[in-house]
């Protein structure tokens, strides 16, 4: 469940238009689950869902995948824990036929 929500500006975090993002951080100091933790945005995690967003959340050096390319040799990608702190390989959305 979303802990934070900000409004982003137009321009900003690569986002054309003014947007609501929701997620688990605001900025680096609301990660503190683990050492090095940063404030970062990012594609949410889409359970294999056509459900594509983006989402604020915490990664750490400690993560279990740090790129797509860490998870793709295994069909997975690699997306932010459902409680935003951490990142991991999961199922991706359905590939378009």
């Amino acid at each position: 469940m979303a802990t934070v929500s900000t409004c982003v500006p137009s321009g900003a975090l690569g986002e054309y238009n003014a947007t609501c993002v929701y997620g688990g951080c605001r900025t680096n100091g609301d990660c503190t689950l683990h050492p090095g933790g940063t404030c970062t945005y990012g594609e949410q995690a889409t359970h294999g869902m056509c459900d594509r967003g983006f989402v604020l959340y915490c990664v750490y050096p400690s993560d279990p995948c740090k790129t797509y390319q860490d998870c793709v040799s295994t069909g997975l990608v690699c997306a932010p824990e459902d409680n935003f702190q951490g990142r991991h390989c999961t199922q991706g959305p359905p590939a378009y036929p």
